[in-house]
């Protein structure tokens, strides 16, 4: 089972497993997991399971949530990831995923401008496309616009995250009954048409949105 384990200074003073849907984290006694630290919101933060994987995201805290040195608003945590919570820190354990070969791959979304700037919608590009073609593949990502426009992103690794710089768009995780789309952080993935809120299995010819870049999902027939 996965769990956290919280320390301060070095020192272990807490473990919980991760056995609910939704784990809680803050100063308020009635939390999931409570620190009683003027640095911790009442409700700071929180743990989401969704299936395998799990997301933390923060809760509009005052001091913010760190994930291994950056500030995040919602992401998914990997084995051994550190979260920093004022003078605390929470060190996610997922030893199953840790004995899975090809738990994740990430594509990340990175600006193709002379200055470097990171702006939405312009100029932007994939880097860790993979166009080769083959029948081993169960699914993948025709990408429709932008300057990969007729190449493709195979799906196949358990788990793909898609993201630009410093943040995360989307993640799309292999399940038994198919491939699931999930937000990886404040920008909701469109799919289509329609934004996802939290977790939508994907058919064969949906459109996807991800910051301006449409793509359509494909498996085999």
């Amino acid at each position: 089972m996965s769990k956290l384990i919280l320390s301060l200074n070095g020192t272990q003073v807490g473990e919980y497993p991760l056995d609910k849907d939704r784990i809680t984290i803050g100063r308020r006694p009635e939390q999931d997991i409570h620190i009683d630290n003027l640095a911790i919101s009442g409700e700071h933060a929180a743990i989401v399971s969704i299936y395998n994987y799990h997301f933390i995201e923060d809760l509009g805290s005052t001091n913010g949530t760190i994930v291994n040195d950056k500030e995040i608003k919602k992401q998914v945590l990997n084995h051994n990831d550190i979260i920093q919570l004022g003078k605390y820190e929470l060190q996610y354990i997922n030893l199953k995923a840790a004995q899975t070969n090809d738990l994740e791959k990430t594509v990340v979304i990175r600006p193709n401008t002379a200055d470097g700037e990171d702006k939405p919608g312009e100029g932007i590009a994939f880097t860790g496309i993979d166009e080769k073609k083959t029948s081993t593949v169960p699914a993948w990502l025709e990408m429709h616009s932008g300057p990969t426009k007729g190449k493709r992103l195979n799906l196949t690794m358990a788990s793909t995250t898609i993201g630009r710089q410093g943040s995360q768009l989307a993640v799309i995780t292999r399940q038994s009954e198919g491939y699931y789309i999930s937000s990886g952080g404040k920008t909701k993935p469109i799919v289509n048409g329609q934004p996802v809120d939290t977790m939508l299995l994907l058919q064969n010819g949906d459109a996807l949105n991800l910051d301006t870049i449409e793509m359509i999902f494909k498996t085999k027939a």
